[in-house]
């Protein structure tokens, strides 16, 4: 049928999770995944129709001690341990990450 859409149950919301893969085997070695977004918008915005969707996550920075730093576009920025996968900290930025976060000597960076 021509125009067919689909209505999803309950409350919407957008998942969304960072796995971490063997190389060698492709097998899951852990998986982050924070609390699901309930806006279909991103943080700072008041537009509801005609939504252009940005990325859901940012690309992430690695530090030298292999925490990874990634922000979302709920305005939500993690540092995540790289071994582990457990969240170190996190920070509401009140404003969807635009870009990628940058590292520079004691000093890391990021746009929103």
């Amino acid at each position: 049928k021509k125009g067919k859409g689909f209505k999803a149950p309950g409350e919407w919301s957008l998942k969304g999770s960072i796995h971490a893969l063997d190389t060698r085997t492709g097998k899951t070695i852990w998986n982050f995944t924070p609390e699901a977004l309930r806006n279909y918008h991103p943080a700072g915005s008041n537009m509801r129709k005609g939504v252009c969707w940005c990325d859901h996550w940012s690309d992430p920075a690695v530090g030298g001690d292999g925490t990874f730093y990634i922000g979302r576009m709920n305005g939500m920025f993690y540092a995540v341990h790289g071994a582990t996968g457990r969240m170190r900290s996190s920070y509401n930025m009140m404003s969807g990450m635009i870009g990628s976060p940058a590292i520079s000597p004691g000093m890391l960076v990021v746009s929103a």
